[in-house]
């Protein structure tokens, strides 16, 4: 946070392939940053908060601010299926149905479930509880088909790509 001097390391740049680190590089502030007012204080407050959402991806939950897939990642390219239900007070409003579209779109293009009906309970149930804050929320779950180390049409047996967020949701007003 602010105040900051030309020249001050801020944090680090990590560049990554195939879901692997290969580079970590400094970042520098290229200029300085001086101390806010109380009014833009408050604003930079509330967008640190913000940044604390909390997503599911690939077996963890992570900061959403945080969370990146490979440019390799079929998801990119419209390889994938999703899902997006609303939740009320906790209660997850259809679940069943959405679980069965969601492995009949899976099957539909050959991309395996990475989980069965009792694993996708609980984690939808666990990321709903990181956001109680919401009593509407709509869950966004995607599966991909996954990522490959090279661009190409035939694809082996690659690991899904399962990425899931809950927003705030509004009902649609009259």
């Amino acid at each position: 946070l602010a105040p900051i001097n030309q020249g001050e390391r801020v944090g680090n740049l990590v560049i990554s392939f195939s879901n692997k680190s290969i580079a970590t590089l400094p970042l520098i502030a290229l200029e300085d940053a001086p101390e806010s007012g109380f009014f833009a204080r408050i604003v930079d407050t509330s967008s640190y908060f913000l940044d604390k959402v909390l997503v599911y991806l690939n077996g963890k939950f992570i900061l959403k601010n945080e969370a990146f897939i490979s440019v390799m990642d079929e998801a990119l390219f419209g390889d994938g299926v999703y899902e997006v239900f609303p939740v009320y007070n906790g209660l997850i409003l259809g679940l069943e149905s959405h679980l069965k579209r969601l492995q009949e779109g899976l099957d539909d293009i050959n991309i395996v479930n990475p989980y069965d009906k009792k694993e996708w309970t609980s984690i939808i149930n666990k990321l709903i509880s990181y956001h109680q804050e919401n009593s509407k929320q709509a869950i966004y779950l995607q599966v991909s088909r996954g990522c490959d180390d090279d661009r190409k049409h035939t694809h082996g047996k690659l690991k899904p790509t399962v990425y899931m967020q809950s927003s705030a949701f509004k009902s649609p007003t009259k």
